[in-house]
C-alpha cells in the first residue's frame, strides 16, 4: 500500500531531514552585512583633573559587527580632548561630554567633569631678557599627548610676554595629537600670546638635520594627529635622489618629508643641506606627486648661513630643491 502525503506534510519532512543533519536552510549572504546596533561608553560620568588624562572604552553591539570603528569627539574641546583611541585629557575646568559614535552613526555618551580654577591671563607673569623668545622642550618617545603639551605650553607663556611667541621643542617626537593642538591652541590664547610647536629631527651625533614648525592656533585639523619629521640624509634621502636626476635632469637637493599627505595647515620646513648662502632666486622647488616632480609656487625658498634650505608648504612627501 503506498501511502500518500499532502504539501505540507511533505514540506515539514524535508525540513526535519534538514534539521536533524544540522544542515543550514540558509546561508549568510556576503551582502547582509552585521550593523551596529548601539554604542555605549563604559563610564557615563568621569572626572579628568587638569593636565591628567582617563581612558575611556566604548563596547558595540553586537560584539561580531562587521565595522567596529570609532570616532571620538568633544562637545567642549576647550574643557575636555578627546585623541582616536579614547583618551581624555583635561584641559580646563567645566564640563563637556565625550561621544563616541560608529560609522552607521550609533551614538555613546560620558560625561566629563574637570574640576580646578580656571586659567586667566593674569596667572602668566612676564619675564623676558635680552629678547630672548621663551622656549619649553621636551625629548625622547614618539607621541605628544594633550597632558604633556599643555604643560610645555604653559611653561612657554608664562615666561613670555603678552603677544610674544613661545616655542615648544620636541626633540625625537614625530606625532603630536589633534587633543594635544587645541590643548596648546586654547592655553596660547588664554595667555594673550601665541604658541609655536617645533619639531626637531635629530641624528645619532644629536645634530639638528630637520626641524618643521606649526602654530597650533591655525590648524583646522578635526579628527587625526599630526606626523611630523623632516630628513634630508640618510637612507630615506638616498633612496630618491636617482629618481629625482632622472626626472629632473640636474642635480637637486633632497628633502623628505617623512609623513606624506595634507597637513591641513601651513608648515615651516628647515633642512641641513649641502649649500651655503644661497638665494631664493636661484632655488626652484618641486614635489613628488607618485608620478612626477610638480613645481611648487612656494614662496620664501631660500638657504640661510647655516646651510638650512627653508620654505613652507601644506602637504608632507619628498621635496627636491633645483638651483
Amino acid at each position: 500500500m503506498t501511502r500518500k502525503y499532502s504539501g505540507a506534510t511533505l514540506l515539514a519532512i524535508v525540513l526535519l531531514t534538514v534539521l536533524s543533519f544540522n544542515l543550514p536552510v540558509s546561508a549568510r549572504s556576503d551582502d547582509d552585512e552585521i550593523k551596529v546596533r548601539r554604542v555605549e561608553i563604559v563610564l557615563g560620568s568621569v572626572t579628568v583633573r587638569v593636565n591628567q588624562t582617563r581612558t575611556l572604552y566604548a563596547e558595540v553591539t553586537p560584539r561580531d559587527a562587521d565595522d567596529q570603528s570609532i570616532y571620538w569627539d568633544s562637545s567642549n574641546w576647550e574643557v575636555a580632548a578627546v585623541d582616536g583611541d579614547g583618551i581624555v585629557t583635561g584641559i580646563s575646568p567645566g564640563t563637556a561630554e565625550i561621544t563616541a559614535t560608529s560609522h552607521n552613526d550609533r551614538v555613546g555618551r560620558c560625561t566629563v567633569t574637570v574640576p580646578g580654577t580656571a586659567i586667566t591671563s593674569d596667572a602668566f607673569i612676564p619675564d623676558i631678557q635680552n629678547d630672548e623668545r621663551p622656549e619649553a622642550a621636551i625629548t625622547g618617545g614618539e607621541r605628544v599627548t594633550a597632558a604633556a603639551l599643555r604643560v610645555a605650553v604653559d611653561e612657554a607663556i608664562r615666561s613670555a610676554s603678552k603677544g610674544e611667541a613661545g616655542v615648544v621643542t620636541y626633540q625625537e617626537k614625530t606625532t603630536i595629537s589633534t587633543a594635544a593642538l587645541r590643548g596648546g591652541a586654547f592655553v596660547a590664547e588664554q595667555s594673550g600670546g601665541t604658541v609655536r610647536i617645533l619639531f626637531q629631527t635629530l641624528t645619532e651625533d644629536d645634530s639638528i638635520q630637520g626641524q618643521l614648525t606649526i602654530d597650533p592656533s591655525n590648524t583646522s585639523t578635526e579628527d587625526k594627529d599630526i606626523r611630523v619629521s623632516v630628513y634630508s640624509t640618510g637612507s630615506k634621502v638616498d633612496a630618491v635622489r636617482s629618481r629625482t636626476a632622472a626626472h629632473l635632469g640636474a642635480d637637486a637637493v633632497v628633502v623628505v618629508l617623512d609623513h606624506p599627505g595634507s597637513y591641513d595647515m601651513e608648515v615651516s620646513v628647515a633642512a641641513k643641506v649641502e649649500l651655503t648662502n644661497s638665494n631664493e632666486q636661484s632655488l626652484t622647488l618641486y614635489r613628488w606627486n607618485g608620478s612626477k616632480y610638480v613645481q611648487m609656487e612656494a614662496g620664501n625658498i631660500y638657504v640661510d648661513s647655516n646651510s638650512f634650505l627653508h620654505f613652507s608648504t601644506t602637504e608632507g612627501g619628498e621635496y627636491a630643491a633645483v638651483i
